[in-house]
């Protein structure tokens, strides 16, 4: 019981959700700076940060799944 409520206290959802907020930034906002790390090819940049954009929402998604899985 006490990870039920070491999680609903936010010592686990908190940092999960900054995480997730982050990548979401990250991805939506920025995703030819990380594609850039990965290629050099403008087109494939274009392509990629376009997926990236697409993926953003799955991060925050993927947090909240998460949350009420683990905190059954």
């Amino acid at each position: 019981m006490k990870n039920n409520q070491d999680f609903t206290q936010g010592k686990i959802l908190l940092p999960l959700l900054r995480f997730a907020v982050t990548m979401f930034y990250l991805s939506f906002f920025h995703g030819d700076l990380l594609s850039q790390i990965f290629a050099r090819d403008p087109d494939i940049i274009a392509a990629s940060a376009q997926y990236l954009k697409a993926y953003a929402i799955d991060c925050l998604l993927t947090c909240f799944v998460l949350s009420v899985f683990f905190n059954e």
